[in-house]
């Protein structure tokens, strides 16, 4: 990703749905997961680059929805 362009997060992961699917791998639809991203503002792309940047850097993380939910303070909402 570069980190100096939040929009980069689209196109890496557009890239990896139709290369790599990574959308089967984690379970998500593919197209709505792109066209959500496609819809995020400036601000959201921002905020969710830095999410998935102390995602992916916690060596700890369990490539889990709770561990990301912890990550952004919405684990309530998986109780």
């Amino acid at each position: 990703l570069n980190h100096a362009d939040p929009g980069s997060l689209l196109a890496t992961v557009a890239d990896a749905v139709r290369y790599d699917g990574l959308a089967y791998k984690w379970n998500v639809d593919p197209v709505a997961l792109v066209d959500t991203l496609r819809e995020l503002d400036y601000p959201a792309q921002v905020a969710l680059l830095d999410v998935v940047e102390r995602f992916w850097s916690n060596p700890h993380h369990a490539g889990t929805a709770e561990t990301l939910a912890a990550l952004i303070g919405a684990d309530h909402i998986l109780e």
